[in-house]
């Protein structure tokens, strides 16, 4: 848990919120605390501690009846200040000028009921303690030293509401300002998700500068509605191709079938050849389509088994070269690779097959379909002689519908589905189908699938 707390992390910033109030109510706290004076606290001394107050006092004022000096040595080098006062408040003598919490605590006390403890905020002054001269006299002495009371103390003596005051106050200062941090982007993602839900598809968050979570969400978000925008296009201009490839065989269609009406005899067999001609490009883009449809619908419902290369292949073969001798063309197949791969043999035979026939509609003399191992990939390799691509198609022509504009068009027949179902085949598989021109002349399309990848996805079906 700790190695994903990292700076700038949503969850460092929650701990870093919840020290920070911390710290700004302890800063308040003492700030006030040093501020406010600190309330005098009067405390009753041991009996011990009475003991040697008095026995201290005695000496004191034995010498200062002696020695005149004293005070003056006093003065220059002291640990504790001390005064000697008459029982009618009439100062005696002094180290320094006794202060007024202790001229205070002097007028008000009653020094019969002997020494005693002042905390203030900044002196504990003892006393006053009752000592008897060598001429029957009675004087008393305060003694008092500076202090420096401890934070705690301090918050003690402030008044009762006044701590948790404080403490409330900073708090919620803290909190709203969390509260807003929080709050503010994850409504931008909500009125983010309003927003596609309304259909602006267009929507998006756009810059920012948070690298937390939530700005992992915010870039999260935009590739998702980009991810959106795009598949809602592309179906719609989809639905478009479809009726547009509909339209003109059912045309052709009509037009056989209105004419084979008005023929006579010796003609009416050659509409109707015509008609079943494109009755079978139909069913032809039909079945292509619910090929497509299929796929994209259940990507992840394909189950991926070890199947060898060689024993895949066989039945492919066989109709390849069928269909190779049929248009005149020559048809070769290399397997470089023995051991199983994790494929799916009915949807990695489809994308092959749409490769191969693909192919013999754009070749001149031969195709080849040749299968090796390179860095860990299965390479399916169908290749051409026919007129190749143009480079900024390339990219562009496993799109379903999509035609160049070269040979490689609308008058070889096919209705360009062909490569978008190999292209998605190689998607389950965790593949990739790479377009390329031939040297020379021709396209060599690979189907490429990584063999790791297909190894973990089966597993992690299962």
């Amino acid at each position: 848990m700790l190695d994903k707390l990292r700076v700038g992390t949503l969850g460092f910033k929650i701990l870093g919120w919840f020290w920070l109030t911390l710290f700004i109510s302890y800063l308040v706290a003492s700030v006030a605390a040093y501020t406010f004076p600190v309330a005098p606290e009067q405390r009753s001394l041991p009996r011990k501690d009475r003991e040697s107050i008095a026995a201290v006092a005695n000496l004191l004022v034995e010498y200062l009846n002696t020695s005149d000096e004293y005070i003056t040595k006093s003065r220059d080098d002291r640990f504790m200040d001390w005064a000697v006062y008459g029982l009618d408040g009439a100062l005696i003598a002094s180290t320094s000028e006794l202060p007024q919490a202790g001229q205070e605590f002097l007028s008000a006390h009653d020094w019969q009921l002997g020494p005693i403890d002042v905390l203030t905020s900044h002196h504990v002054i003892t006393g006053p303690q009752l000592v008897t001269q060598a001429d029957g006299s009675d004087v008393l002495v305060l003694f008092w030293r500076e202090r420096y009371p401890r934070l705690i103390d301090r918050i003690r003596s402030l008044p009762a509401w006044f701590p948790l005051g404080l403490a409330l106050l900073a708090t919620l200062t803290m909190s709203l300002l969390f509260y807003r941090s929080i709050v503010k982007p994850l409504q931008r993602i909500t009125d983010g998700f309003a927003s596609l839900a309304c259909g602006k598809m267009d929507y998006r968050i756009g810059p920012h500068f948070r690298h937390d979570e939530f700005g992992t969400l915010y870039d999260n978000f935009d590739r998702m509605a980009d991810q959106l925008d795009s598949l809602i296009k592309s179906q719609h201009r989809l639905s478009a191709d479809i009726s547009h490839e509909l339209k003109t065989p059912l045309s052709r269609l009509q037009m056989a079938l209105a004419l084979a009406r008005s023929a006579g005899p010796e003609q009416i067999d050659n509409y109707i050849d015509r008609a079943e001609s494109e009755v079978e490009k139909l069913d032809e883009l039909i079945k292509q389509l619910l090929q497509l449809a299929e796929i994209k619908s259940r990507p992840f419902d394909y189950g991926l088994e070890p199947l060898d290369v060689q024993s895949l292949l066989v039945e492919l073969e066989d109709d390849a070269r069928f269909e190779a001798d049929a248009l005149n063309l020559t048809y070769s197949q290399h397997i470089e690779l023995s051991q199983p791969l994790m494929l799916n043999r009915r949807l990695c035979v489809m994308a092959l097959e749409n490769l191969v026939r693909n192919a013999f509609k754009y070749a001149k003399s031969e195709v080849s379909l040749h299968v090796y191992e390179q860095q860990g990939m299965a390479i399916f390799e169908v290749c051409d002689d026919g007129p190749g691509v143009e480079a900024q198609d390339l990219e562009r022509i496993s799109q379903p519908f999509y035609r160049s504009d070269q040979a490689r068009g609308r008058d070889t027949g096919g209705v360009g589905l062909g490569l978008a179902i190999a292209s998605q085949a190689a998607c389950v598989h965790h593949g990739v189908l790479e377009l390329n021109n031939a040297p020379g002349s021709g396209l060599c399309a690979r189907l490429r699938i990584p063999l790791r990848a297909t190894t973990r996805a089966t597993t992690q079906k299962r």
